[in-house]
């Protein structure tokens, strides 16, 4: 114990006047502990704490991604300032590429939705109705990606035709109820401030998305 101690002193007493470097791999416990206090790194990866920004989406915050920064900001011997302003700056990152994939997706719906209404016409709600039944019976979920295609919706739509009425999954192959429709145009519309239509837009994160998606082809299969 004397000995530690003596070692410790000594240890201490001539990094004075000197430059304080990172321990090297060869660095003695003693060493990386010294550091480590100069920093004010943790004593373990978990001493850094959540480092999901407070703004950020939860639902959204890959936590394994953050443990396996924790532990590389404490082999380095980061400050949890430090990590704590990288982190921030990530979600920032991310935050930006969420919302520009939001706006491309909104984009590409009110796209796509517009070449159905030209393929289709005055028929349209009776057709896209037509294809969600066909969807449902070969098994699709309506959250499925695939019905972000005009020509995907425009082929379950003829694929129905070769159906008999019987064998489709139960709903009415003409246009929506008037109040249906109108529901279902709001939430599409690319300008509505309807709480239902931003959710369908991405404003809130994927999974409220989803959320809005399934909404609107159940009302667009009633």
């Amino acid at each position: 114990m004397l000995e530690a101690l003596g070692k410790a002193y000594r240890d201490t007493k001539s990094m004075v006047g000197r430059k304080m470097e990172a321990p090297g791999p060869d660095a003695t416990p003693e060493q990386v502990a010294a550091f480590r206090k100069v920093t004010g790194a943790p004593e373990t990866p978990e001493g850094y704490g959540s480092l999901r920004p407070e703004e950020f989406p939860a639902e959204l915050w890959d936590a394994e991604s953050e443990k396996q920064f924790a532990a590389l900001a404490h082999k380095h011997h980061l400050s949890p300032a430090a990590v704590k302003e990288i982190a921030a700056l990530h979600g920032t990152m991310m935050q930006g590429g969420l919302e520009a994939s939001s706006a491309a997706q909104e984009q590409l719906l009110a796209a796509e939705g517009d070449k159905l209404r030209q393929a289709w016409g005055s028929q349209f709600d009776a057709n896209l109705a037509v294809a969600q039944r066909f969807a449902a019976t070969i098994g699709l979920k309506p959250d499925n990606p695939i019905f972000t295609s005009s020509e995907v919706v425009q082929a379950l739509a003829r694929g129905a035709s070769l159906l008999s009425e019987d064998k489709l999954v139960p709903g009415s192959s003409t246009a929506m109820p008037a109040g249906n429709q109108a529901r279902a145009q709001a939430i599409m519309d690319p300008k509505s401030t309807d709480m239902l239509a931003r959710q369908y837009r991405g404003e809130f994160g994927q999974e409220q998305q989803m959320a809005a998606q399934q909404t609107l082809n159940l009302l667009l299969q009633s």
